[in-house]
């Protein structure tokens, strides 16, 4: 599978893998939501 990484930090092989650590580590998440909700937001200025 697909590697999956966050900068630095890398947060797993595959799909399934990563979707489990996400859903047990909920600061990540919401960093990643609020960064792709920020970069969504200038992309459409």
């Amino acid at each position: 599978g697909a590697s999956y990484s966050l900068g630095e930090k890398k947060l797993g092989v595959g799909f399934d893998t990563v979707r489990k650590v996400l859903q047990e580590d909920k600061k990540l998440l919401e960093s990643i939501k609020k960064a792709t909700t920020k970069a969504f937001e200038e992309m459409m200025k």
